[in-house]
C-alpha cells in the first residue's frame, strides 16, 4: 500500500470515495464487475437445486396420492349407499303396498316404477337377495371398475337395516321354502 501526499493508502482512498457518495473505483469496482459477470454467465439451475426440488415433489406425491385415492373410494362408496338406500326405500314401499307379503328383487321394483337406479348401474353391479320367507333382504353393490370395492346392506323386518363396507364372504342363507 502506497501512501499518497495526504498520507492515506490507496485502499483508504477508495473507502473514502465510496463513503462520500462518489462512484467506487479500484477493488470495489472489480468486485462489482466480477459479481455482474457471474450473474450474467450463470444460466439454469445446479444439479443440487434440481435434486432438492425432485425430492420435495416426491414427498408431496407420496402423501397426496394415497389421500386422493381414499377420497375417491369414499365418494364411490357414498354413491353405492345412495343407490342401496333407494332400493331399501322401494322395498319398503312395495312391502306396504303388497300388504306385508314379502320383499322382491330390484328388477321387479324397476318394472313397477318404484325404483330408478340406472345411473348407479353404469358403475355398480347391484344384486338383491330375499330370504327368510321374504322378510329379510340383502343388497350387494360391487364396483364394476374395481371389483374389490363392495358395499352391502342387510335388512331384517324386526331389527332394521345396516350398511357394511366390508361385505361378509359368506352369502346370506338361501331363501327358505314355506
Amino acid at each position: 500500500m502506497v501512501p499518497n501526499e495526504a498520507g492515506n493508502s490507496r485502499e483508504t482512498r477508495e473507502t473514502i470515495a465510496i463513503g462520500s457518495g462518489q462512484a467506487g473505483t479500484g477493488l470495489f469496482r472489480n468486485i462489482l464487475r466480477g459479481a455482474m459477470k457471474k450473474q450474467s454467465n450463470q444460466q439454469g439451475f445446479t444439479l443440487m437445486e434440481l435434486m432438492v426440488v425432485i425430492v420435495i415433489v416426491a414427498i408431496l406425491a407420496a402423501v397426496a396420492v394415497p389421500l386422493y385415492i381414499n377420497y375417491v373410494r369414499d365418494a364411490q362408496r357414498t354413491e353405492a349407499k345412495a343407490a342401496i338406500g333407494a332400493i331399501a326405500t322401494a322395498e319398503q314401499v312395495y312391502f306396504q303396498k303388497s300388504g306385508g307379503v314379502n320383499y322382491i328383487d330390484d328388477k321387479t321394483l324397476e318394472t313397477q316404477g318404484l325404483l330408478d337406479i340406472g345411473e348407479a348401474r353404469s358403475k355398480w353391479t347391484i344384486k338383491v337377495e330375499n330370504y327368510s320367507s321374504g322378510q329379510k333382504f340383502h343388497v350387494t353393490a360391487t364396483n364394476i371398475a374395481d371389483p374389490t370395492l363392495k358395499v352391502c346392506y342387510d335388512f331384517d323386518r324386526t331389527t332394521g337395516g345396516k350398511f357394511d363396507d366390508v361385505c361378509a364372504t359368506t352369502p346370506p342363507p338361501p331363501p327358505s321354502t314355506p
